[in-house]
């Protein structure tokens, strides 16, 4: 997830060390990992819709979660170990 409050730039900065340092492990390139993050994912003015009306196993953060895909999370944190 991203926090509106933190600079943009370090949260970037920060996934892109992430991919770099789990890269290493992977055949291919760091360049080819990808993250789902929710605050860009979810519809912002439908955010019940987004929650699963009141069934979170429909919620897309739970589906993106649960998916195949997934390898993994990641909490993005600040100078002070805040997210």
């Amino acid at each position: 997830s991203h926090y509106w409050g933190q600079e943009f730039k370090d949260f970037v900065a920060s996934l892109r060390k992430h991919a770099e340092y789990e890269g290493r492990m992977l055949p291919s390139s760091w360049e080819d990992i990808t993250f789902w993050i929710c605050s860009f994912s979810n519809n912002q003015w439908q955010v019940e819709a987004e929650l699963g009306e009141g069934n979170p196993m429909q919620s897309s953060f739970y589906l993106a979660l649960t998916s195949r895909t997934c390898r993994g999370t990641a909490m993005v944190m600040d100078r002070r170990a805040l997210p």
